[in-house]
């Protein structure tokens, strides 16, 4: 089986897309996935397919919840040992991690070649940035500014977040 860790963008934020993860656990076994689980309520997933290609497990899941909620959710997949990666490897020193300082990855929807400059930014590739927030909360001018420069759909997640989605994944 392969493993996945999936982050779907912009379900049940301030009362719009609601999506209760019972349901979405339901949908994804009945439609062939296994070991589902979610993480906090803005859709964070785990689970296993027999499917080998990212593009098919993104299309599979769009196509599902948009006969199963009724509207499009857009969804990141990453294969579970890329983002074990990025927690293993812990591109933020301990300096990052205080009260006023959060760490977030941001994964993108499509891979870009656009690099930032900004000294938030602490690694990218081209399909992840790792960066922090001095105030928390990761709805800043930055953020917004990272689909304009790539010209794609980004969705982001505190390290914390990320770490919990890789730990659902080592528990199975």
């Amino acid at each position: 089986m392969n493993k996945y860790i999936i982050f779907l963008r912009g379900i049940n934020v301030g009362g719009n897309k609601k999506v209760p993860m019972k349901q979405l656990s339901d949908c994804l076994f009945k439609a062939g996935f296994v070991n589902v689980k979610t993480h906090n309520n803005t859709g964070n997933v785990y689970l296993e397919s027999v499917v080998q290609i990212l593009d098919q497990v993104r299309n599979e899941t769009e196509v599902l919840f948009k006969k199963e909620f009724g509207f499009e959710i857009l969804v990141v997949v990453r294969k579970f040992e890329d983002v074990e990666k990025i927690i293993t490897e812990n591109v933020f020193d301990g300096t990052y991690f205080g009260k006023y300082k959060v760490p977030y990855v941001s994964f993108l929807y499509k891979p870009s070649m656009c690099k930032f400059k900004e000294e938030q930014v602490v690694k990218q590739t081209e399909t992840e940035i790792c960066w922090v927030h001095e105030k928390g909360g990761h709805d800043s001018p930055f953020e917004k500014s990272f689909e304009a420069k790539i010209g794609g759909i980004v969705t982001t997640r505190t390290w914390n977040t990320v770490s919990k989605c890789v730990e659902m994944g080592k528990n199975n």
